[in-house]
Protein backbone atom coordinates (compact mmCIF):
# COMPACT_ATOMS: atom_id res chain seq x y z
CA UNK A 1 0.00 0.00 0.00
CA UNK A 2 3.13 2.37 0.87
CA UNK A 3 4.08 2.44 -2.48
CA UNK A 4 0.55 2.62 -4.08
CA UNK A 5 0.12 5.53 -6.71
CA UNK A 6 -2.92 7.95 -6.27
CA UNK A 7 -4.50 10.44 -8.45
CA UNK A 8 -5.14 13.89 -7.19
CA UNK A 9 -7.69 13.59 -9.53
CA UNK A 10 -10.28 13.49 -6.64
CA UNK A 11 -10.91 9.93 -5.65
CA UNK A 12 -13.01 9.54 -2.68
CA UNK A 13 -11.73 6.44 -0.67
CA UNK A 14 -13.26 4.63 2.09
CA UNK A 15 -11.57 1.76 3.93
CA UNK A 16 -12.83 -1.09 5.19
CA UNK A 17 -11.32 -3.86 6.85
CA UNK A 18 -10.46 -6.85 4.59
CA UNK A 19 -12.75 -5.62 1.65
CA UNK A 20 -11.98 -3.58 -1.84
CA UNK A 21 -12.56 -0.18 -1.27
CA UNK A 22 -15.61 1.57 -3.18
CA UNK A 23 -17.54 4.84 -2.76
CA UNK A 24 -21.28 4.38 -0.78
CA UNK A 25 -23.58 5.39 -3.39
CA UNK A 26 -26.90 5.35 -1.26
CA UNK A 27 -30.13 4.53 -2.33
CA UNK A 28 -33.43 6.90 -2.57
CA UNK A 29 -34.47 6.03 0.49
CA UNK A 30 -31.30 6.89 2.15
CA UNK A 31 -30.39 10.16 0.31
CA UNK A 32 -33.84 11.19 1.68
CA UNK A 33 -33.06 10.09 5.23
CA UNK A 34 -36.25 7.99 5.21
CA UNK A 35 -37.49 6.56 8.27
CA UNK A 36 -37.34 2.51 8.08
CA UNK A 37 -40.74 0.51 8.00
CA UNK A 38 -41.44 -1.16 10.89
CA UNK A 39 -40.61 -5.01 11.01
CA UNK A 40 -43.31 -7.38 9.25
CA UNK A 41 -44.10 -4.95 6.60
CA UNK A 42 -45.54 -6.78 3.27
CA UNK A 43 -42.25 -5.57 1.29
CA UNK A 44 -41.03 -7.60 -1.54
CA UNK A 45 -37.37 -6.98 -0.82
CA UNK A 46 -36.56 -4.78 2.36
CA UNK A 47 -33.83 -2.86 0.91
CA UNK A 48 -33.58 -1.33 4.28
CA UNK A 49 -30.82 -0.45 6.35
CA UNK A 50 -30.02 -2.92 9.16
CA UNK A 51 -28.37 -2.31 12.41
CA UNK A 52 -26.87 -5.11 13.12
CA UNK A 53 -26.68 -7.06 16.46
CA UNK A 54 -26.23 -10.39 15.00
CA UNK A 55 -24.94 -12.44 11.63
CA UNK A 56 -27.71 -12.29 8.74
CA UNK A 57 -26.86 -14.47 6.23
CA UNK A 58 -28.60 -12.92 3.32
CA UNK A 59 -27.34 -9.56 4.53
CA UNK A 60 -23.99 -7.40 2.60
CA UNK A 61 -23.12 -6.25 6.39
CA UNK A 62 -19.95 -4.26 6.73
CA UNK A 63 -16.74 -6.72 8.01
CA UNK A 64 -17.11 -4.38 11.36
CA UNK A 65 -20.82 -5.50 11.77
CA UNK A 66 -21.93 -1.51 11.51
CA UNK A 67 -24.83 0.02 9.91
CA UNK A 68 -25.48 -1.82 6.44
CA UNK A 69 -27.72 -0.43 3.43
CA UNK A 70 -29.05 -2.90 1.40
CA UNK A 71 -30.36 -5.68 3.06
CA UNK A 72 -31.66 -7.89 0.26
CA UNK A 73 -33.92 -10.37 2.23
CA UNK A 74 -37.81 -11.32 1.36
CA UNK A 75 -38.16 -9.64 4.97
CA UNK A 76 -40.23 -12.69 6.07
CA UNK A 77 -38.73 -13.77 9.81
CA UNK A 78 -35.23 -12.81 8.77
CA UNK A 79 -34.52 -9.91 11.13
CA UNK A 80 -35.74 -10.36 14.49
CA UNK A 81 -37.52 -7.14 15.63
CA UNK A 82 -34.59 -5.76 17.96
CA UNK A 83 -32.49 -5.84 14.75
CA UNK A 84 -34.04 -3.45 12.70
CA UNK A 85 -34.02 0.36 14.07
CA UNK A 86 -35.26 3.67 12.37
CA UNK A 87 -32.57 5.48 10.56
CA UNK A 88 -31.94 9.35 11.54
CA UNK A 89 -32.44 12.07 9.15
CA UNK A 90 -29.31 13.05 7.75
CA UNK A 91 -29.48 16.68 6.36
CA UNK A 92 -27.22 17.31 2.93
CA UNK A 93 -25.25 20.32 2.17
CA UNK A 94 -22.90 22.07 0.31
CA UNK A 95 -20.62 24.32 2.39
CA UNK A 96 -19.27 27.44 1.02
CA UNK A 97 -20.70 27.42 -2.12
CA UNK A 98 -24.44 28.80 -3.52
CA UNK A 99 -25.18 25.85 -5.51
CA UNK A 100 -25.04 21.84 -4.57
CA UNK A 101 -22.39 21.30 -7.51
CA UNK A 102 -19.68 23.33 -6.02
CA UNK A 103 -18.52 23.53 -1.82
CA UNK A 104 -17.72 20.62 0.29
CA UNK A 105 -20.55 18.40 1.18
CA UNK A 106 -21.48 17.78 4.35
CA UNK A 107 -24.48 15.71 6.83
CA UNK A 108 -26.13 17.11 9.58
CA UNK A 109 -27.97 15.16 11.59
CA UNK A 110 -30.10 17.34 14.03
CA UNK A 111 -31.24 14.68 16.25
CA UNK A 112 -28.04 12.62 17.37
CA UNK A 113 -28.93 12.58 21.49
CA UNK A 114 -29.71 9.00 21.14
CA UNK A 115 -26.89 7.45 19.22
CA UNK A 116 -23.94 5.69 19.89
CA UNK A 117 -20.52 5.92 19.09
CA UNK A 118 -20.43 3.33 16.92
CA UNK A 119 -23.82 4.22 15.70
CA UNK A 120 -22.73 7.62 14.52
CA UNK A 121 -19.27 6.73 12.90
CA UNK A 122 -21.65 4.01 11.11
CA UNK A 123 -23.88 6.49 9.66
CA UNK A 124 -20.58 9.20 8.67
CA UNK A 125 -18.77 6.00 6.57
CA UNK A 126 -22.43 5.30 5.11
CA UNK A 127 -23.26 9.03 4.12
CA UNK A 128 -19.58 8.61 2.95
CA UNK A 129 -18.71 12.63 3.22
CA UNK A 130 -15.65 14.24 4.37
CA UNK A 131 -17.06 14.76 7.60
CA UNK A 132 -20.93 14.38 9.34
CA UNK A 133 -22.05 16.69 12.21
CA UNK A 134 -24.25 15.36 15.10
CA UNK A 135 -25.86 17.52 17.32
CA UNK A 136 -26.07 15.14 20.29
CA UNK A 137 -28.43 17.28 22.73
CA UNK A 138 -31.58 19.67 22.33
CA UNK A 139 -31.32 22.68 20.66
CA UNK A 140 -32.11 25.14 23.28
CA UNK A 141 -32.38 28.83 23.57
CA UNK A 142 -28.89 30.66 24.91
CA UNK A 143 -27.51 26.75 26.20
CA UNK A 144 -24.70 25.82 24.15
CA UNK A 145 -25.50 22.83 21.23
CA UNK A 146 -23.03 19.33 22.04
CA UNK A 147 -21.63 18.58 18.55
CA UNK A 148 -19.23 16.07 17.35
CA UNK A 149 -18.02 15.51 13.66
CA UNK A 150 -17.34 12.19 12.09
CA UNK A 151 -15.24 11.35 9.05
CA UNK A 152 -15.78 7.94 7.20
CA UNK A 153 -13.21 6.58 8.94
CA UNK A 154 -13.23 8.22 12.41
CA UNK A 155 -13.67 11.14 14.41
CA UNK A 156 -12.18 14.58 14.13
CA UNK A 157 -12.48 17.02 17.51
CA UNK A 158 -13.68 20.18 14.77
CA UNK A 159 -14.72 20.47 11.42
CA UNK A 160 -15.13 23.70 9.70
CA UNK A 161 -17.50 23.20 6.48
CA UNK A 162 -19.66 20.81 8.99
CA UNK A 163 -19.92 24.06 11.32
CA UNK A 164 -21.25 26.20 8.58
CA UNK A 165 -23.84 23.42 7.12
CA UNK A 166 -24.99 22.97 10.91
CA UNK A 167 -25.45 27.03 11.37
CA UNK A 168 -27.74 26.74 7.91
CA UNK A 169 -29.60 23.78 9.45
CA UNK A 170 -30.33 25.62 12.31
CA UNK A 171 -31.25 28.99 10.66
CA UNK A 172 -34.05 26.89 8.65
CA UNK A 173 -35.08 24.72 11.75
CA UNK A 174 -34.70 27.18 14.96
CA UNK A 175 -34.62 30.84 13.11
CA UNK A 176 -32.20 32.63 11.85
CA UNK A 177 -29.32 34.56 14.48
CA UNK A 178 -26.83 32.99 16.47
CA UNK A 179 -26.22 30.27 18.10
CA UNK A 180 -23.17 28.44 20.45
CA UNK A 181 -22.04 24.83 19.58
CA UNK A 182 -19.87 22.56 22.14
CA UNK A 183 -17.19 21.25 20.04
CA UNK A 184 -14.60 18.69 21.77
CA UNK A 185 -12.07 21.99 21.24
CA UNK A 186 -14.53 24.36 23.24
CA UNK A 187 -17.35 26.64 22.38
CA UNK A 188 -17.82 27.63 18.67
CA UNK A 189 -19.93 30.85 17.98
CA UNK A 190 -22.11 30.71 14.45
CA UNK A 191 -24.42 32.33 12.94
CA UNK A 192 -27.04 31.99 10.44
CA UNK A 193 -27.93 34.87 7.84
CA UNK A 194 -30.09 34.86 4.69
CA UNK A 195 -29.56 36.88 1.68
CA UNK A 196 -30.86 37.05 -2.06
CA UNK A 197 -28.10 34.51 -2.83
CA UNK A 198 -29.34 31.50 0.19
CA UNK A 199 -28.25 30.69 3.37
CA UNK A 200 -25.31 31.60 4.65
CA UNK A 201 -23.55 30.37 8.04
CA UNK A 202 -20.26 31.75 9.91
CA UNK A 203 -18.32 30.71 12.49
CA UNK A 204 -15.76 32.07 15.10
CA UNK A 205 -12.69 29.41 15.21
CA UNK A 206 -11.25 28.41 18.52
CA UNK A 207 -8.04 30.04 19.26
CA UNK A 208 -5.52 30.58 16.05
CA UNK A 209 -2.17 29.78 16.20
CA UNK A 210 0.73 28.72 14.16
CA UNK A 211 4.13 26.84 15.23
CA UNK A 212 7.40 25.47 12.93
CA UNK A 213 7.57 22.93 10.70
CA UNK A 214 10.73 20.47 11.52
CA UNK A 215 13.02 20.37 8.89
CA UNK A 216 12.53 17.19 8.59
CA UNK A 217 9.19 16.69 8.78
CA UNK A 218 8.55 19.47 5.95
CA UNK A 219 11.43 16.68 3.61
CA UNK A 220 9.09 13.94 4.50
CA UNK A 221 5.83 15.95 3.53
CA UNK A 222 7.27 17.05 0.21
CA UNK A 223 8.11 13.47 -0.59
CA UNK A 224 4.86 12.30 0.03
CA UNK A 225 3.85 15.37 -2.36
CA UNK A 226 5.76 14.69 -5.05
CA UNK A 227 7.04 17.82 -4.93
CA UNK A 228 10.69 18.91 -4.81
CA UNK A 229 11.69 22.44 -2.61
CA UNK A 230 11.82 24.85 -5.48
CA UNK A 231 7.82 24.66 -5.47
CA UNK A 232 8.06 26.72 -2.37
CA UNK A 233 7.24 30.45 -2.52
CA UNK A 234 10.17 32.49 -1.20
CA UNK A 235 8.63 34.65 1.05
CA UNK A 236 6.46 32.48 3.13
CA UNK A 237 8.38 29.87 5.56
CA UNK A 238 6.36 26.13 5.97
CA UNK A 239 4.45 26.00 9.56
CA UNK A 240 1.68 24.28 11.25
CA UNK A 241 -1.55 26.33 11.89
CA UNK A 242 -3.83 25.53 14.06
CA UNK A 243 -8.00 26.69 14.15
CA UNK A 244 -9.30 23.74 15.67
CA UNK A 245 -7.17 21.06 14.26
CA UNK A 246 -3.55 20.83 12.81
CA UNK A 247 -2.80 21.90 9.45
CA UNK A 248 0.56 22.09 8.34
CA UNK A 249 0.78 24.94 5.86
CA UNK A 250 2.85 24.64 2.37
CA UNK A 251 2.89 28.01 0.59
CA UNK A 252 3.91 27.39 -3.27
CA UNK A 253 5.19 29.55 -6.14
CA UNK A 254 1.42 30.15 -8.12
CA UNK A 255 -1.25 28.32 -8.60
CA UNK A 256 -0.39 26.44 -11.34
CA UNK A 257 1.66 24.47 -8.94
CA UNK A 258 -1.14 23.56 -7.11
CA UNK A 259 -2.36 22.19 -10.59
CA UNK A 260 0.35 19.36 -10.26
CA UNK A 261 -0.19 17.76 -7.23
CA UNK A 262 -0.69 14.32 -7.45
CA UNK A 263 0.49 12.57 -4.24
CA UNK A 264 1.56 9.48 -2.32
CA UNK A 265 -1.66 8.72 -0.73
CA UNK A 266 -0.38 6.23 1.84
CA UNK A 267 3.11 8.10 2.70
CA UNK A 268 0.92 11.30 3.43
CA UNK A 269 -1.61 9.13 5.28
CA UNK A 270 1.08 7.95 7.45
CA UNK A 271 2.90 11.25 7.97
CA UNK A 272 -0.63 12.84 8.99
CA UNK A 273 -1.78 10.23 11.52
CA UNK A 274 1.71 10.19 12.80
CA UNK A 275 1.32 14.04 13.54
CA UNK A 276 -2.70 14.39 13.64
CA UNK A 277 -2.36 16.39 10.69
CA UNK A 278 -6.34 16.30 9.74
CA UNK A 279 -5.70 17.89 6.72
CA UNK A 280 -2.60 19.80 4.76
CA UNK A 281 -2.60 23.20 3.04
CA UNK A 282 -1.62 23.85 -0.32
CA UNK A 283 -1.52 27.07 -1.11
CA UNK A 284 -0.77 29.79 -3.34
CA UNK A 285 -1.45 33.76 -3.95
CA UNK A 286 -3.79 34.72 -6.82
CA UNK A 287 -3.83 38.19 -5.77
CA UNK A 288 -4.72 41.09 -3.42
CA UNK A 289 -6.60 39.51 -0.38
CA UNK A 290 -6.74 36.22 -2.69
CA UNK A 291 -5.38 32.67 -2.03
CA UNK A 292 -6.09 29.54 -3.82
CA UNK A 293 -5.80 26.40 -2.17
CA UNK A 294 -6.18 22.65 -2.04
CA UNK A 295 -6.22 20.44 1.07
CA UNK A 296 -5.53 17.03 1.21
CA UNK A 297 -7.20 14.86 3.61
CA UNK A 298 -5.69 11.15 3.90
CA UNK A 299 -6.37 11.61 7.61
CA UNK A 300 -9.61 10.73 6.80
CA UNK A 301 -9.22 8.49 4.38
CA UNK A 302 -10.78 11.29 1.93
CA UNK A 303 -7.87 12.14 -1.12
CA UNK A 304 -9.08 15.88 -0.87
CA UNK A 305 -11.51 18.07 0.25
CA UNK A 306 -12.90 20.66 -1.87
CA UNK A 307 -13.48 22.95 0.76
CA UNK A 308 -11.82 23.15 4.51
CA UNK A 309 -13.38 25.88 7.07
CA UNK A 310 -10.88 24.45 9.96
CA UNK A 311 -7.66 24.95 7.87
CA UNK A 312 -8.78 28.50 5.99
CA UNK A 313 -8.64 29.35 10.15
CA UNK A 314 -5.46 27.48 10.33
CA UNK A 315 -4.28 29.64 7.30
CA UNK A 316 -5.18 32.65 9.42
CA UNK A 317 -2.95 32.01 12.60
CA UNK A 318 -0.45 30.89 10.42
CA UNK A 319 0.00 34.36 8.53
CA UNK A 320 -0.92 36.46 12.05
CA UNK A 321 2.18 34.54 13.41
CA UNK A 322 4.40 35.48 10.45
CA UNK A 323 3.16 39.19 11.08
CA UNK A 324 1.29 38.88 7.79
CA UNK A 325 -1.75 40.51 8.53
CA UNK A 326 -3.49 42.30 11.34
CA UNK A 327 -6.18 41.70 13.58
CA UNK A 328 -9.35 42.99 11.59
CA UNK A 329 -7.97 42.45 8.05
CA UNK A 330 -9.98 40.13 5.89
CA UNK A 331 -8.92 38.19 2.67
CA UNK A 332 -10.77 35.03 0.65
CA UNK A 333 -9.53 31.41 -0.03
CA UNK A 334 -10.76 30.00 -3.62
CA UNK A 335 -10.64 25.95 -3.36
CA UNK A 336 -11.99 23.07 -4.75
CA UNK A 337 -11.33 24.57 -8.78
CA UNK A 338 -9.30 21.43 -9.81
CA UNK A 339 -11.67 19.15 -8.36
CA UNK A 340 -14.40 20.85 -10.69
CA UNK A 341 -16.21 21.78 -6.77
CA UNK A 342 -15.37 25.72 -6.85
CA UNK A 343 -15.57 26.97 -3.36
CA UNK A 344 -15.52 30.18 -1.81
CA UNK A 345 -14.11 30.98 1.81
CA UNK A 346 -14.47 34.38 3.11
CA UNK A 347 -12.21 34.81 6.45
CA UNK A 348 -11.76 37.61 8.73
CA UNK A 349 -8.57 37.83 11.27
CA UNK A 350 -9.69 38.75 14.81
CA UNK A 351 -7.77 39.26 18.00
CA UNK A 352 -6.89 35.93 18.98
CA UNK A 353 -9.62 33.90 16.39
CA UNK A 354 -10.52 33.99 12.95
CA UNK A 355 -14.27 34.51 11.53
CA UNK A 356 -14.66 31.98 8.56
CA UNK A 357 -18.18 32.87 6.31
CA UNK A 358 -19.36 31.15 3.37
CA UNK A 359 -23.16 30.06 1.78
CA UNK A 360 -24.13 26.58 2.24
CA UNK A 361 -26.79 24.94 -0.44
CA UNK A 362 -28.80 22.50 0.39
CA UNK A 363 -28.30 18.81 -1.80
CA UNK A 364 -31.43 17.62 -3.09
CA UNK A 365 -31.10 15.26 -5.81
CA UNK A 366 -28.62 12.30 -5.29
CA UNK A 367 -25.23 12.85 -3.40
CA UNK A 368 -22.95 15.27 -5.90
CA UNK A 369 -19.58 14.60 -5.27
CA UNK A 370 -19.48 11.30 -3.75
CA UNK A 371 -21.89 8.96 -5.35
CA UNK A 372 -23.61 10.62 -8.27
CA UNK A 373 -20.86 12.98 -9.58
CA UNK A 374 -18.07 10.85 -10.90
CA UNK A 375 -16.15 13.50 -13.30
CA UNK A 376 -15.36 15.02 -9.76
CA UNK A 377 -15.32 12.17 -6.90
CA UNK A 378 -14.30 9.37 -8.29
CA UNK A 379 -14.38 5.89 -6.91
CA UNK A 380 -11.01 4.45 -5.99
CA UNK A 381 -11.47 0.57 -6.66
CA UNK A 382 -8.35 -0.54 -4.77
CA UNK A 383 -7.99 -3.58 -1.85
CA UNK A 384 -7.57 -1.74 1.49
CA UNK A 385 -4.39 -3.19 2.91
CA UNK A 386 -3.97 -1.11 5.65
CA UNK A 387 -6.82 -1.11 8.82
CA UNK A 388 -8.93 0.91 8.92
CA UNK A 389 -8.41 4.51 11.36
CA UNK A 390 -10.63 4.49 14.10
CA UNK A 391 -8.99 6.88 16.57
CA UNK A 392 -10.89 9.93 18.06
CA UNK A 393 -9.32 12.74 18.20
Amino acid sequence: MFGQRSSSRYRKVRRRRGARVRSGRLAPAEQAGARLLPHGSSVPRCGQAVNLTGAHPRLPCRADGGFSTKCGCDHQSKHPPSVISASPAVRRYSAFSTSAAGGNPAGVVMEAADLSDDQMQSIASDVGYSETAFLTGPITAGSPIPIRYFAPVGEVDFCGHATIATAVALGEDAGLGAYTLHTKVGPVNVRASRDRRGFQGSLESPPISCSPLAATDLELLLSSLRWTGEVLHPDYLPGIGFGGNLHPVVVVRDAETLGTLDYHFAALQELCRTHTWITVTLIAPAGPGLWQARNPFPWGGVVEDPATGAAAAAFAGYLRAQGRIAAGASFTIRQGIEMGRPSTLEVTVLEATALISGYAAVITQGVPGVASASRNWRTAETTAKAEPHTDSY
